[in-house]
């Protein structure tokens, strides 16, 4: 990696724009996960009111350079014109790192998406997340859905045959750890490592409110413990080398975590959040919301002419950020966790010893 990449990763550090943007494109889902924050929207989904992908080029247009796309919902790929949306930012706005947050219970349509991607995009890197939350019925048990473990291995399976052809697709799994799976976490993660070939794994803790409010009864010491097992096997299973800024995610994919724990145990967090001004978050039908967590919204683009920029720099705007600035907030969404490490140099001399220490234990073993 040159000097180069790390300077285009690190000027967003100095922009007033922000560099990752969370699009909800749907608030419908063939799922009914006990630990979903989102249940409420999912229940009222209206297909309707969700932004047409006309709205979606609209916004696009006027907001200027975005150097990171989460595409989420919702069941994501219930919508048909993901690759359309995906190819609007990255003609726009310079697009190259797109994340697809999917349960995977469609496995050949998902395989599809990625192609079309990946062909009409020749430099975006796609990482395709696939939710799995523990092994087999009791996955299926956890988000309502006979069958879906099964789904998503075989979307894991297809997703690999096609990364043979095109490379620039990354398959990462994704776990919620919550009080119903927090003792089975172990056991998916071994499984998977063993069988199949992965770029990535994450660990998300449960967070907002949930569907089943016994689902944030977490043992926080329990999440450490799986935190620092998944990481001995990321060094072990060299997870993330093929990424762009692999060392540099590989660092933050260890410090987040522990930082979401320190947040936890001492109610507050340990960096600035800079949620509403690197990361931000379009719903479905239009709000712009600093983080998924608050209720605030910057208003509905809709009735600002689809200009993000100026709503984030509208008075109302600006009492949000400094809501949020001033700490008032408190909250373990990983998206800004890890904007909070980039974008806070007080974090910056705990991230270099991180990457010291992992650059070591790469060469000479865990």
């Amino acid at each position: 990696m040159s000097l180069s990449d790390y300077y285009q990763a690190l000027k967003f550090r100095f922009s007033s724009q922000p560099s990752h943007v969370v699009l909800f494109v749907t608030a419908r889902c063939n799922a009914r996960c006990r630990h979903c924050f989102y249940w409420q929207e999912i229940r009222g989904a209206k297909p309707h009111n969700e932004l047409s992908l006309d709205e979606i080029r609209k916004i696009s247009v006027r907001l200027g350079h975005l150097k990171f796309l989460s595409i989420t919902g919702g069941e994501p790929t219930l919508r048909d014109d993901l690759p359309a949306i995906i190819g609007t930012f990255y003609r726009n706005n310079q697009t190259r790192n797109v994340a697809l947050h999917t349960n995977g219970f469609f496995p050949e349509k998902i395989r599809d998406i990625a192609v079309t991607v990946a062909k009409e995009n020749p430099h975006c890197e796609l990482n395709v997340s696939v939710s799995l939350d523990a092994l087999a019925e009791q996955h299926d048990l956890l988000r309502g859905v006979p069958g879906l473990f099964a789904n998503a291995i075989s979307t894991l399976q297809l997703l690999k045959s096609a990364k043979e052809l095109y490379p620039q697709i990354n398959i990462t799994v994704n776990t919620c750890f919550n009080a119903f799976n927090q003792g089975e976490v172990r056991k998916l993660s071994d499984y998977l490592s063993a069988n199949y070939a992965i770029d990535g794994y994450y660990l998300s803790l449960v967070r907002g409110d949930t569907c089943d409010e016994g689902a944030k009864g977490v043992d926080i010491g329990r999440y450490l413990e799986e935190v620092n097992h998944l990481q001995r096997k990321s060094v072990i299973s060299r997870y993330y080398d093929n990424y762009p800024l692999a060392s540099l995610r590989r660092t933050l994919d260890f410090v987040a975590p522990q930082v979401v724990a320190e947040t936890v145990l001492q109610g507050r967090m340990p960096y600035p959040c800079m949620a509403g001004r690197s990361v931000i978050v379009i719903s479905e039908n239009g709000e712009v919301k600093p983080c998924e967590m608050l209720p605030e919204s910057f208003g509905n683009v809709r009735e600002h002419d689809y200009d993000i920029s100026r709503m984030m720099l509208s008075l109302g705007g600006e009492k949000i950020k400094k809501f949020i600035t001033d700490g008032r907030c408190c909250c373990t969404w990983e998206c800004a966790v890890m904007n909070n490490l980039v974008f806070n140099w007080k974090a910056y001399p705990r991230l270099l010893k991180t990457w010291l220490l992992l650059e070591f234990k790469k060469r000479f073993g865990y």
